[in-house]
């Protein structure tokens, strides 16, 4: 787990992952956010962004209440569209998976290897 608001846990299961990912509401109110799951690619040559949003989970918490959310990624959210074979392609190699309340608060980065 990574610390922080959000902990990451990885399952390679060869042709996809499950991010599990813990929410808690360190306020004194209850309230809402949404996780949300980019996938950052390796370096690879190819012309990707930096990172992609791939799942996101609206997540309601009472006061000091956590809730424990899993979002799974298929090979297809590891994939970019080859423009010369006219096909998605996964590329082998590690992807960092990143949580946070958005593309801009990243809580936590962890990895997964695709083969």
């Amino acid at each position: 787990m990574c610390p922080g608001l959000y902990g990451v846990g990885l399952l390679d299961s060869g042709s996809s992952a499950a991010a599990a990912v813990t929410v808690t509401n360190t306020g004194s109110r209850p309230g809402a956010t949404v996780a949300q799951l980019y996938i950052r690619p390796h370096t690879d040559g190819i012309d990707r962004p930096f990172q992609e949003l791939k799942g996101f989970s609206r997540v309601d918490l009472a006061p000091g209440e956590s809730k424990a959310v899993t979002m799974q990624l298929d090979r297809r959210a590891f994939a970019h569209w080859d423009t010369t074979m006219h096909a998605w392609q996964v590329l082998p190699g590690a992807y960092e998976i990143a949580v946070g309340s958005s593309s801009r608060e990243i809580q936590c980065v962890s990895s997964v290897a695709m083969k």
